[in-house]
């Protein structure tokens, strides 16, 4: 229909008010809770810069009401088709009625406006919007609220009681200040509303969930804020308020802007249209190359991949005819070149000039570069609308931006920057670049980061008290201690190496007075003070089961692939397709076990897995999933078998027999609908299987069987049963969290020699001191707090997944990388089965009992059977395995 004027500027002061309300809401909350936009498209700017006034914008938004929020149900009744109503009371089905006074707010047959998209939902749903004060009539007249059971009108409040949590060291015994703290909390105000206390047992509301032995916090009742309160938006503390790389065009400075046709690819067409393009602006004319190559290959990084800033560092600079390098290639070699330049700076406050190897090209060399010149420029031309030697500027543009031959071209190889990694031996904070390079055009790298991320900064070691401040957890990383106390006798069931903890104090000792304990020296002891740490220590207790050995005879025994369909009699095609996927026509549907997958590398463990050698093998579990396959469905082995030489799909009729189709058809039913039923009864069979729900991983990760997992989880929770009593005497008298299986805790002082035996508990810069040497069945600690587990919570590894970092060869497609600038690391991907059940642990896909197991990177974890001696011992082995390898291999 036609709009007249007044419609279309509704519509525009209606699209303000959205406006308005949305800004509103997110400074200032909630200014309506029954506002909505009253239209199905939204207006155009030009319509809304004309017909809109002065005041329009002055007084929108001033006349919203505040009102209230529907109820749960109401809500529900305001969005739900009628063919959802089976999700709402059974009482609230009459309003969907045809007799309902609210029956046309839920139309079944309404049009669809595609707006030009391609698939139905994209298009505009042109149904009615329902009036809040006519659904509510409605809900009144019918008073079905009244019918609504207990639960269901629990269900239905709007809202109840806000409560926030805060932790109180008053009542967590193992805080350093729990003593005077718990004294002067008598008058706190949190005190009031307290509802937690030493020893008090609160209950589990949820099922699955553990009760809380020992809370540690307060209770408050919150009010929520009212709407004549102005809310401030601010940001997390500690978060950076600007993170660098930010897309922001302009850091590059002098860009052109131009419309001109530069066949732009827009969802994978060229454009036909004029596109906006953006040149930058060419080198520097008084610099040349070599000093440009003098100055980007010393001991600085650069910014490439424009505009989504990332850090990097130059191996090689090139243009048409030479290629630039350092004089010193190794990568060892240059980061210690590139620190004593840095130190030398620092010291003349000068410059260091940087001495350059520059190399000829070949002319087949050249031809290369002016062909890959090309190239990049078409991409970055292409995909990304930017014109890197201006070609594409006006020609009433300045000199600066003109068009740039070939040979005046640069390129950088660089290293994208990784990660922040901390230095084993020393405990810097520096930067780490990929090994891999790309090649980016010099015209789009800076020589520095716009804004500065505190995140990416790096740092020397703290001091030693700020590294460990009072009350800092702590991880102790020796087999032995020093101490006087008479409680720091460590028992043949537990373990020191591993031992969770807390810094109490900071003391500073007289060194000769420390020293009198131990073996008398010919020398005499230096005087004067010492600092250290007062510690509270637990150890770990030592498990009481043989993991390994439970592992051992738990693990099902694998067969090869020409034995295993010897058995069946079978063929290892029909065995090979049975357990992968079978799809049959005209369906479609997949028939087959899943257990492996040859194309993508991926397997079932318990059931299959791919041998050294690179051939299949399955377990018993598999061999008799197969049988009971083939028990039952015979004729679906026998297609597969027909179907070998031809490779062709399997149909549905190769599943039923003939005579069955005959007599089905004789009986007057559809040959089809037989066809569908069999097909359906198998993909019903499949479903009841154990194997059907549990994940293929890739056929590198190593992973312990479901029964396994299940088998060490009933030992675990054996153990905990003996140990519960000892374990709450222990909780009670120390404080510590549930997380820890420990015994109990005892006193130490810890000087700062043996400041590499403690382990920062959750470092911003994640690392672990056992690297990536993980087993399965190896006992492992949580080293952070951020994965949903407590620091000093133990596992078993059950899984171990490895990530394959993307390579990156160096060619110009590479300038696009999109390279992030995060601070975790690469590797492992760990599956451990933790001993005690927690909040946030999961089932691990179904191979274990719900929250117990838990996926992390290999930096959360500490190897408590990979301790620095079992290290150096393994090391040890392999030095000598290579090197009696090495003489055998010379004397033959």
């Amino acid at each position: 229909r036609a709009f007249s004027y007044k419609d279309i500027r509704g519509l525009c002061y209606h699209y303000l008010e959205g406006l308005t309300w949305v800004m509103r809401y997110y400074y200032e909350g909630c200014q309506s809770w029954g506002w909505f936009y009253p239209h199905h498209y939204a207006p155009m700017p030009k319509e809304m810069s004309a017909l809109l006034t002065a005041d329009d914008y002055l007084q929108v938004g001033l006349d919203m009401d505040p009102g209230q929020p529907y109820r749960p149900l109401e809500q529900l009744l305001s969005v739900l088709p009628p063919h959802s109503k089976a999700l709402l009371p059974t009482p609230l089905h009459r309003l969907y009625s045809e007799s309902s006074p609210i029956k046309h707010y839920y139309p079944t047959d309404f049009g669809l406006d595609s707006n030009f998209k391609s698939t139905p939902w994209e298009s505009i749903a042109l149904i009615p919007f329902i009036d809040e004060k006519v659904l509510k009539k409605a809900i009144s007249d019918a008073k079905v609220f009244d019918n609504l059971t207990k639960p269901e009108q629990h269900r239905n409040r709007r809202y109840g009681a806000n409560y926030i949590y805060h932790y109180s060291p008053s009542l967590d015994p193992s805080h350093p200040q729990y003593d005077e703290l718990k004294k002067k909390d008598d008058d706190d105000v949190d005190g009031k509303h307290d509802n937690g206390s030493g020893g008090v047992v609160v209950k589990a509301t949820l099922k699955g969930l553990p009760d809380i032995t020992h809370p540690v916090s307060v209770e408050r009742v919150w009010d929520y804020p009212p709407n004549d309160t102005r809310f401030v938006g601010r940001p997390v503390a500690g978060s950076p308020l600007c993170v660098a790389g930010f897309p922001y065009l302009r850091v590059i400075k002098n860009i052109k802007i131009s419309l001109t046709h530069a066949r732009v690819n827009v969802f994978g067409r060229d454009s036909k249209k004029p596109s906006l393009v953006i040149a930058l602006p060419g080198l520097n004319k008084k610099l040349t190359h070599r000093r440009l190559a003098e100055f980007f290959l010393g001991p600085r990084t650069c910014v490439v991949n424009w505009p989504y800033l990332v850090e990097a560092r130059v191996v090689r600079v090139m243009d048409q005819y030479t290629i630039w390098t350092r004089e010193k290639q190794r990568q060892q070699q240059y980061e210690e070149d590139d620190e004593e330049e840095l130190q030398d700076q620092k010291r003349n406050k000068r410059k260091k000039r940087i001495n350059v190897i520059s190399t000829p090209k070949t002319s087949k060399q050249s031809s290369l570069f002016v062909r890959k010149m090309y190239e990049m420029k078409h991409d970055w031309l292409s995909k990304k609308a930017v014109d890197i030697d201006g070609s594409f500027v006006p020609k009433s543009s300045s000199s600066s931006s003109s068009s740039s031959s070939t040979s005046d071209m640069l390129l950088f190889e660089v290293q994208v920057f990784h990660k922040m990694q901390r230095q084993p031996d020393t405990g810097r904070i520096l930067k780490t670049f990929k090994r891999e390079t790309v090649v980016v055009p010099a015209v789009s790298v800076m020589t520095k980061m716009p804004v500065i991320d505190s995140r990416f900064i790096e740092q020397d070691r703290p001091d030693f008290y700020q590294e460990f401040p009072k009350g800092q957890d702590i991880v102790y990383l020796r087999n032995s201690i020093k101490t006087k106390s008479k409680k720091s006798k460590i028992s043949t069931t537990e373990q020191i190496y591993g031992a969770y903890g807390k810094v109490v104090s900071h003391v500073v000792r007289d060194m000769q007075q420390q020293e009198q304990h131990e073996e008398k020296k010919k020398e005499k002891p230096p005087k004067g003070k010492k600092r250290g740490l007062r510690l509270k220590l637990r150890p770990i207790r030592k498990p009481t089961i043989n993991i390994r050995k439970i592992i051992l005879s738990s693990e099902p025994r694998y067969f090869p692939a020409h034995k295993v369909a010897s058995s069946l009699n079978i063929s290892t095609y029909v065995l090979s397709m049975v357990t992968s996927s079978v799809i049959v026509k005209p369906m479609f549907t997949d028939l087959g076990l899943n257990l492996k997958s040859s194309k993508y590398k991926k397997m079932v463990p318990g059931y299959t897995r791919l041998s050294p050698q690179g051939r299949w093998e399955y377990s018993l579990f598999a061999i008799q999933v197969v049988f009971a396959y083939r028990k039952k469905f015979p004729l679906l082995f026998l297609g597969l078998h027909k179907k070998r030489s031809s490779g062709a799909f399997l149909e549905a009729k190769d599943l039923v027999k003939k005579k069955d189709v005959e007599g089905y058809q004789i009986a007057g039913g559809q040959p089809q609908e037989l066809l569908d039923q069999q097909v359906k009864a198998m993909a019903s069979w499949l479903k009841t299987q154990k194997c059907h729900s549990l994940l293929a991983y890739p056929a590198s990760t190593k992973a312990l069987a479901k029964n396994t997992l299940h088998t060490l989880t009933n030992l675990f929770n054996q153990q905990q049963k003996q140990n519960k009593k000892q374990q709450q005497q222990e909780e009670e008298t120390e404080g510590f969290g549930s997380g820890s299986s420990s015994s109990s805790s005892f006193d130490c002082v810890v000087d700062e020699s043996w400041r590499d035996a403690l382990y920062r508990a959750t470092p911003k810069t994640p690392y672990t001191p056992t690297g990536t040497h993980f087993a399965l069945g190896d006992r492992v600690l949580f080293l952070r707090n951020d994965q949903g587990v407590s620091v000093g919570s133990t596992g078993v590894v059950v899984g171990i997944h490895r990530i394959e970092l993307q390579q990156q060869q160096g060619n110009s497609n590479h300038s696009d990388t999109k390279s992030k600038q995060t601070s975790g690391g690469s590797g492992l991907n760990i599956d451990v089965l933790m001993e005690r059940k927690q909040i946030s642990g999961t089932n691990l896909h179904g191979n274990c009992p719900n929250g117990y197991g838990k996926t992390v990177a290999h930096w959360c974890l500490l190897n408590l059977d990979r301790t620095p001696k079992v290290l150096k011992q393994e090391q040890g082995r392999r030095r000598t395995a290579t090197a009696t390898a090495t003489a055998t291999a010379t004397a033959t």
